[in-house]
């Protein structure tokens, strides 16, 4: 069995009133429009109808065709976390402010937000196996353990959960040093966890591994910068660290794309061991 992604994660923005540029290459950039400024701005937001969204569709048909003809690949979509959609929603540091000037807004953001998460993966759950959620602005370098317990976990834990009876499995990933909220983490019911590099893998093992299995987590820039032995190297420096049965080897967060093709044959080779 193989690993197959389908990035789907932008497509939620604009039906939800965010603005986005484009860009020839990576992501898109949302603009700094938000649109949302306070707790009557959420109160008076309604819930779109994703199916009228030509992005949403257009990566519906994608991941229809990708499951067909996957054979026996995995196919798992990326999706925004729940901390992310909000800070994409209001603005990212009015977000973080505003874990001090006003949580219950938060709080109520971050219920809003998973209802869209949902509404999402409910359209694309028949054409996958996994969902990842990725929540890079829930950042172990952004936002202390106390907040993530606070904030993050419950509202996350239950997207996992009502995801997972879809019917499909359930990957989050969470970008930076995790390392002070892995008791949190190991709460939050997924099937896997996705490390940043900045996490030891011992470490999260001890944490997590008999709660989910693991993914990770090479030095992503260093698939960009390194020579493919070192790759090489690195990859079999995992696995011993890892340990255990419910490993993925996996970079730490998004490959660069001028990345040479060998290092991540390499990688990969080394996985499939």
């Amino acid at each position: 069995m193989q690993l197959r992604a389908s990035g789907i994660w932008y497509a939620i923005l604009g039906p939800l009133g965010c603005k986005m540029q484009i860009e020839d290459k990576g992501g898109p950039m949302v603009l700094d429009r938000p649109p949302i400024k306070g707790p009557e701005d959420l109160k008076n937001m309604s819930m779109p109808d994703l199916t009228k969204d030509w992005r949403i569709n257009s990566a519906l048909k994608s991941a229809a065709l990708l499951k067909e003809r996957a054979g026996d690949y995995y196919l798992f979509g990326t999706f925004l976390g729940p901390f992310s959609l909000a800070g994409m929603l209001v603005g990212l540091e009015n977000l973080l402010l505003e874990t001090i000037e006003r949580p219950e807004f938060v709080h109520d953001l971050m219920a809003f937000s998973k209802e869209a998460l949902l509404q999402h993966a409910d359209l694309c759950a028949p054409h996958l196996d996994a969902i990842m959620y990725c929540d890079p602005s829930a950042s172990g370098d952004l936002i202390s353990p106390e907040t993530t317990a606070s904030f993050l976990i419950p509202c996350f834990r239950e997207l996992n959960q009502e995801t997972k009876n879809m019917g499909i499995d359930v990957l989050n990933h969470i970008c930076g040093n995790t390392t002070g909220a892995l008791d949190h983490i190991a709460g939050l019911e997924a099937d896997a966890f996705s490390l940043d590099f900045k996490v030891d893998l011992v470490v999260a093992r001890e944490k997590l591994s008999d709660r989910m299995a693991l993914i990770g987590n090479i030095e992503p820039s260093l698939l960009l910068t390194a020579e493919s032995s070192e790759i090489e190297a690195l990859s079999r420096e995992a696995v011993t660290k890892a340990r255990q049965k419910g490993f993925v080897l996996s970079p730490g967060c998004d490959v660069p794309l001028e990345s040479p093709i060998e290092n991540v044959k390499r990688l990969i080779d080394v996985a499939g061991e």
